[in-house]
């Protein structure tokens, strides 16, 4: 653990596995299904949904292909939220 801004801690460990990933459907044949069985085999949920542009523009970054959520609560709304808009 490393001190942060105001007495907070940042995280400096291993990395946190997903708790969902998220792959543009405009993502290339090979990154779908790269992804896809990654997940499959980790048993982390995948979604697909939106364009690179639209997952990208969500983390103010330029297009991306995949997104992952690593905190449960927030990956739950956003499962619940692409559950209620399909």
């Amino acid at each position: 653990r490393v001190p942060g801004a105001a007495g907070a801690f940042l995280w400096a460990g291993p990395p946190l596995p997903p708790s969902l990933v998220i792959i543009a459907e405009d993502a290339s044949g090979n990154t779908r299904k790269k992804y896809s069985n990654m997940c499959d085999f980790y048993e982390v949920p995948c979604a697909f949904h939106g364009t690179k542009a639209v997952l990208g523009h969500s983390m103010g970054k330029d297009e991306r292909s995949v997104l992952a959520v690593t905190d449960e609560g927030f990956a739950d709304s956003i499962r619940k939220h692409l559950g209620d808009s399909e």
